[in-house]
């Protein structure tokens, strides 16, 4: 029977251990045997033959006449070496193990001796196991991680070359000495020295532990080690592999890409402050004008004037919506959104959003057309709609012919809402870049009439906030569609408060109705009390907080509403300000407060303040039904003589 094992050397040569066994007579044929093999065979001989247990053996003597090969009687723990011939002892057992012999007392089965049989079946298990250590030597050496492998006193048994790589190192550095002395030291670290001293009494393992360490030739190193318990080897008691992931590239790489990150944050944060701080300073005296012109639509007859008060409307208008988007985005960067999701009807919105289009889609010869559609969906119906009539509007500034197509279809528990247009369709490079604020395709002198290109982000950043996927697909020369996936429900009961905004439309203020009115900018306050004056209504003006809290003292004031700029002059806030009102009043006084300030601070700030926030500039219908709706739905505050 043959069997393979190493040399014992640094060069770790294989050599076959051939096993020979013979009966009480087979003298003859081992001499036959050794006459005729060459002395440098190669190999290594084990002759097992049936001895006199109760007489000593001649036989390695006698065969050493024939051979110049080493002829010796095995002894225990007598390591097998190449070219030599090993010939059992009388009354011993021999079996042999990781190149090894080993001797021991004889057990009878069955009252017989069985030596041959017993060496044969070791030779068997060890050959087994020299396969087994070649196979996993093999594997550990073609892995790219640095793996170590170390006894039950942690100390290097073996290395894999690329552990040698990694570290600039060799065997003679590591091989034999404990993990903590190669090197310079550098694995001499107290958290590892416990987590493998924990794997031998407990058989354990551990996982991705990280470590940073500096090695004197090659630098810093960042490490995720990985260590468990393996099979026993026979010289062994334990073994350990300690696996060595080198993740410094990835660390750099991680460090590089937060630092590219917070450069970007910190730019989109300045780029937000820069436009809150503009647009504030735009807004007031964008108020002023608006509630201005408002007031001169009801005033002025001469139809010439009124056609220039038009014209000024809608430049009003298109700075408002400038800003307002401006507003909106800040808005949902800031959190300061708020979503209330509840179940209703898509047909409501399509159907509204149609009629909202109609005419502009009809001015540029395009066909606007709705698919009807039945099914109730779960979403913000204010937020759900920005996004479609973004994409809407978008559809119709960029088809100059054709038509635009609004439907939904199933999929899964949700619904798309989709938008197709037959414009020129979006290069597929930029099918991204679309989303960014102020891009726009095909439109470098700044079209009015192509929007002001912060729709498509407005919608990215409401759909993100809903949790809704949005969908983009578009063919150059054919089209463009815009999808957002919405989840369907079960249609809401609808929560009426106050009036509705046709009762709101036709409410006439009672009497002497008291609004009392707070800004520091002169012109919007003249601008403000002009137009509320005008539908009727008592508007007492404050130019300070301090101001506001004196008309309140004597009791004599007792307003229905408080309406208040957020950045007042002397220290207060708006909101403040109206804590201490209704601090005064003892009463919660309907209030809104009326701001320019669009910083991601002041949304989140007004946002928890409970008040009504309207945004300038704001419009004049929307104030007006702001006031009529809080007014409507409360009882006469008592004045001073009744109280």
């Amino acid at each position: 029977m043959t069997g393979r094992t190493e040399k014992a050397s640094p060069e770790r040569t294989l050599f076959p251990i051939i096993g020979i066994g013979a009966s009480a007579g087979g003298l003859d044929a081992f001499k036959r045997f050794v006459t005729s093999m060459p002395a440098d065979s190669g190999m290594a001989f084990v002759l097992v033959q049936h001895l006199d247990p109760n007489h000593e053996s001649l036989t390695a003597e006698l065969l050493a006449r024939h051979t110049t090969m080493q002829v010796v009687e095995a002894r225990d723990q007598m390591p097998v070496e190449i070219n030599h011939v090993y010939m059992i002892p009388p009354n011993k057992y021999l079996t042999i193990h990781d190149n090894v012999l080993q001797l021991s007392e004889p057990v009878l089965r069955g009252g017989l001796r069985l030596p041959i049989d017993n060496f044969f079946r070791s030779l068997a298990e060890t050959n087994m196991e020299s396969y087994n250590r070649s196979f996993a030597e093999a594997i550990v050496n073609t892995i790219h991680e640095p793996l170590l492998i170390l006894d039950k006193r942690l100390k290097v048994v073996s290395a894999n070359p690329a552990f040698y790589t990694t570290f600039s190192t060799d065997t003679k550095a590591t091989e034999g000495r404990s993990i903590f002395d190669i090197g310079n030291g550098q694995w001499n670290i107290p958290t590892l020295r416990t987590l493998l001293a924990d794997i031998v009494p407990g058989r354990g393992e551990f996982n991705d532990y990280e470590v940073t360490q500096v090695f004197p030739d090659i630098g810093n190193k960042t490490m995720l080690l990985n260590a468990r318990m393996i099979e026993r080897l026979p010289d062994q008691a334990v073994s350990i592999l300690l696996a060595i992931k080198d993740i410094s590239k990835q660390k750099i790489a991680e460090q590089a890409f937060i630092g590219a990150k917070n450069t970007a944050e910190e730019a989109n944060q300045a780029k937000s402050r820069f436009l809150a701080a503009a647009s504030h300073d735009l807004r007031q005296p964008l108020q002023a004008l608006s509630l201005l012109n408002r007031v001169l639509t009801n005033t002025v007859r001469d139809p010439r004037a009124l056609e220039i008060i038009e014209k000024q409307t809608e430049s009003i208008v298109s700075m408002g919506e400038l800003l307002d988007a401006l507003s909106n985005l800040s808005k949902i960067q800031a959190g300061a959104v708020e979503p209330v999701v509840r179940g209703f009807a898509v047909a409501d919105m399509l159907v509204r959003l149609k009629r909202e289009f109609e005419l502009q889609a009809k001015e540029k010869g395009l066909s606007l057309h709705v698919a009807p559609c039945s099914v109730t969906i779960r979403s913000d119906p204010v937020l759900l709609d920005r996004i479609v009539h973004n994409f809407i509007a978008n559809a119709i500034s960029y088809t100059t012919e054709g038509k635009v197509l609004i439907g939904c279809r199933r999929h899964g528990s949700s619904l798309r809402i989709e938008v197709w247009d037959t414009g020129a369709g979006i290069p597929a490079e930029r099918l991204e870049s679309i989303f960014v604020e102020f891009h726009q395709l095909d439109n470098p002198a700044r079209e009015k009439s192509k929007g002001m290109g912060l729709g498509l982000a407005v919608a990215k950043y409401t759909a993100r906030l809903l949790g809704h996927r949005i969908d983009v697909r578009s063919a150059l020369g054919k089209g463009s569609m815009f999808a957002v996936e919405v989840p369907m429900g079960e249609m809401s009961n609808p929560v009426q408060t106050g009036l509705t905004d046709s009762d709101a439309a036709t409410f006439t203020a009672p009497a002497q109705t008291s609004v009392l009115m707070i800004d520091d900018d002169a012109a919007v306050l003249d601008a403000t009390c002009l137009l509320l004056e005008s539908q009727g209504f008592h508007v007492v003006a404050a130019t300070s907080g301090a101001e506001a809290l004196a008309l309140l003292a004597s009791g004599e004031l007792q307003p229905y509403c408080v309406i208040s700029d957020y950045r007042l002059p002397d220290g207060l806030t708006g909101t403040e300000l109206i804590q201490r009102i209704r601090g005064t009043l003892k009463r919660d006084i309907p209030a809104v407060v009326l701001t320019g300030d669009i910083s991601p601070e002041a949304i989140q700030t007004l946002q928890e303040s409970g008040c009504k926030i309207l945004y300038k500039p704001v419009r004049t219908n929307e104030l007006i039904l702001t006031v009529k709706q809080m007014i409507g739905k409360q009882d006469r505050p008592a004045s001073g003589a009744e109280k």
